[in-house]
């Protein structure tokens, strides 16, 4: 991800830790320091993360929280075979804003979007996959879900206003390991469409709330 409050530092011998110190402007507020995927799991040789929806509601009268996550999601591809040493934006970043400047933004998938059933059945052609690693990287991405939710609680709806919800859009990556990890949370999830299947996710399913599944 990259945007006014997240620096992109490079872990090249040419810029190490102390980066920091040479621009500090960058950091005089408090920072999150996340460690860089080195070993993502790869489609066709590309870099690609995965986009699920959650949605956050609140019993009325400042009682529990529910977060429900929505049974479908896409997966944001790039647009060039990936290169741990390259600078190349567009080779780890899947961003529809650094995409779209990309020689071979759409050459392969629509929109460079994915479906989950594309990516289960890219699963299943793959010999070091078994049957159970797809279901066990929706299983990781719900429990990230619950753990992100349930950290965030004291900072939701500060005001407790009631009949009030958030859409939030979760950003995974699973490791070659097919480990996940979280990349980013965010909270004005964009709702811009660039796929049919994109379409799909995010003007029925997303607005369809009784096809949502309670975590």
């Amino acid at each position: 991800a990259e945007g006014p409050k997240i620096a992109n530092l490079s872990l090249h011998a040419s810029c190490p830790w102390w980066h920091m110190a040479a621009q500090p402007q960058q950091f005089r507020e408090a920072s999150v320091v996340q460690k860089y995927i080195q070993n993502p799991m790869l489609i066709h040789r590309r870099k690609f993360d995965i986009r699920m929806y959650c949605l956050i509601t609140q019993e009325p009268g400042a009682r529990p929280f529910h977060a429900y996550c929505f049974g479908d999601g896409y997966l944001r591809t790039t647009s060039a075979a990936y290169f741990n040493a390259s600078l190349d934006r567009a080779i780890h970043i899947t961003n529809d804003l650094v995409q779209q400047d990309s020689k071979g933004y759409g050459k392969f998938e629509e929109g460079n979007k994915m479906s989950l059933e594309q990516f289960k059945s890219h699963l299943s052609q793959s010999a070091k996959c078994t049957s159970d690693v797809f279901p066990d990287i929706v299983r990781q991405m719900q429990a990230i879900m619950i753990d992100t939710v349930q950290a965030a609680t004291g900072k939701l709806n500060p005001r407790s206003i009631d009949n009030c919800f958030e859409l939030v859009g979760f950003d995974f990556l699973s490791d070659d390991t097919f480990r996940v990890w979280l990349i980013e949370v965010n909270a004005y999830p964009s709702l811009e469409v660039h796929s049919r299947h994109q379409a799909g996710v995010v003007r029925l399913e997303v607005w369809r709330i009784n096809d949502i599944r309670k975590l």
